[in-house]
């Protein structure tokens, strides 16, 4: 978006775009235990993204300092609830976490070694 606008606006003009252009734009969705990982934000998502054309990726964080990735039972829990809702979604899998090197963690090692 070439200004910052509200989540809703955004929402709204990513639905142009997928009319427009006869699409199915993937809402990238990063669950991070007991901050955004619930049932009640699962909910919360449903009711955010009904009605448009979307599809919800799922992602789990790459766990950073404090953060942790949710738990696979969270995941499909909320995976669930969305489905149960009509909102399409797929998952993606990070690759490299085994040895540190997924999305995010090669920075913070950086950072660490700089500290």
């Amino acid at each position: 978006m070439p200004k910052v606008v509200g989540l809703k606006q955004s929402l709204s003009a990513l639905k142009y775009f997928a009319q427009k252009t006869s699409t199915t734009p993937k809402l990238n969705y990063i669950l991070i235990r007991n901050v955004n990982d619930s049932p009640e934000m699962a909910e919360k998502l449903a009711i955010l993204v009904r009605e448009r054309p979307f599809i919800v990726k799922l992602s789990t964080l790459n766990e950073s300092g404090n953060l942790k990735s949710s738990t696979n039972c969270a995941v499909e829990r909320f995976e669930n609830i969305l489905s149960q809702n009509s909102i399409k979604t797929c998952r993606f899998t990070s690759l490299g976490t085994d040895i540190a090197a997924g999305c995010g963690q090669l920075r913070q090692q950086r950072d660490l070694n700089e500290s």
